[in-house]
């Protein structure tokens, strides 16, 4: 029989087409620029990878195009069409951009896209904008969300979270709802790229946050977190929203609230301010679900070939232009090790939730230069040892 750890084929490839950028964002992961980079893959690079994805097996990932902006390839839709005809899944992830047309995403449907995802890291101009380091931004992301939206196109929020806008969070959560878009995806910063001097949320504002997105499940959101594997562990916990408000109860009438849940209680009040007369008023009755499937891990290949474990992980297993796909993951150790989760070292190498987190091997390397090293944000040893909770998490 073969060794799933050794025939692992990734459930989301990401491919970056290029580093030019319209933008110059101060936490962007890609150090993006104006103009494209010298050696950039051209179509028949991006091609052969195309085709060495289709081959990994039956069960074809996802391919996330994005850069930069993926929309200035000139052979975008080039590259889109080839991907249909390898019959892969595909969605683009854009920054807010004047190339978000009618025709554009029309032509997008026509290709078979799946989604856009447009990040927007604030409620309203000021940190958004910020952030983004370009004027007039918000309403741009705002602009190219509605064109998405007018063509019948399904469309993603992404936000990155730090210390910084946390405090941003309820009204993106408000404006998605009064736009009725339910899928929202939260990145949580790791130092690095042009973010290495961004403050990223410590573990009791990580656990807050965590929580409220529990909370937050019950008006229909399908929301998402990346860099915080921590958030699994709560959801298997805390199964429904009656055994989380059940949690929060007893906390507080016991007076065991420390600054996690009063943070979290703040999230919730400015959430329920910002939609107060809204038809999102009266929260949905149903219970959130933990199912999105089957879901067996990343990829992420830069726009010269190289393949890292995430995007966010700049630590390279293999060049597309010497190997495919499949040969970089059966002889990369590094990936194997991963997988395996037996090389953690820390409080990771201790925990005894590993079946739902190893720690986030991006910020540990950020942060130490060992991929392998405890993840310092981690709040599951805290939530253990509060007596309440820990029946809980330990049960």
């Amino acid at each position: 029989m073969d060794d799933p750890l050794k025939t692992w084929v990734p459930s989301l490839i990401f491919i970056e087409l290029t580093k030019s950028c319209e933008y110059t964002c101060r936490h962007c992961r890609a150090s993006a620029q104006t103009e494209p980079l010298p050696d950039e893959l051209d179509f028949q690079g991006v091609r052969k990878e195309l085709d060495s994805i289709s081959e990994l097996g039956p069960q074809k990932p996802l391919v996330i195009f994005t850069g930069g902006n993926p929309l200035r390839r000139k052979d975008l839709f080039q590259i889109l069409e080839y991907a249909r005809q390898r019959g892969i899944n595909f969605s683009i992830s854009p920054p807010g951009s004047e190339l978000i047309t009618d025709n554009a995403i029309n032509n997008l449907k026509e290709m078979g896209c799946r989604s856009i995802s447009i990040s927007l890291d604030g409620a309203g101009p000021k940190f958004h904008e910020w952030l983004r380091n370009m004027e007039g931004s918000f309403d741009l992301a705002l602009n190219s969300i509605q064109t998405i939206r007018d063509n019948d196109m399904r469309v993603q929020i992404n936000t990155t979270v730090m210390k910084e806008n946390i405090s941003e969070l309820p009204g993106i959560a408000a404006l998605l709802l009064n736009k009725n878009i339910s899928t929202w995806e939260l990145f949580f910063l790791i130092n690095t790229g042009r973010g290495k001097e961004l403050e990223p949320v410590n573990s009791k504002e990580a656990l807050a946050i965590s929580l409220w997105v529990l909370w937050l499940k019950r008006y229909g959101l399908d929301i998402r977190m990346v860099e915080l594997p921590q958030h699994r562990v709560v959801q298997s916990k805390f199964h429904d929203m009656e055994s989380l408000d059940a949690y929060i109860g007893q906390s507080i009438s016991e007076s065991t609230m420390d600054e996690s849940l009063f943070l979290f209680k703040k999230l919730v009040s400015e959430f329920e301010v910002k939609i107060k007369g809204t038809l999102h008023e009266e929260a949905i009755k149903s219970n959130h679900s933990n199912d999105h499937g089957r879901f067996s891990g990343i990829l992420f290949i830069g726009y010269n070939g190289e393949v890292y474990p995430s995007g966010f992980l700049p630590v390279s297993v293999g060049n597309t232009a010497e190997k495919n796909l499949r040969e970089i993951i059966d002889d990369s150790e590094l990936l194997l090790k991963l997988r395996d989760r037996t090389e953690m070292k820390g409080i990771c190498k201790k925990c005894t939730e590993r079946v739902y987190c190893v720690g986030s091997r991006a910020r540990a390397y950020a942060l130490s230069g060992d991929l392998f090293e405890e993840d310092s944000i981690c709040f599951i040893s805290t939530m253990k040892e509060k007596s309440r909770m820990g029946d809980d998490l330990n049960a």
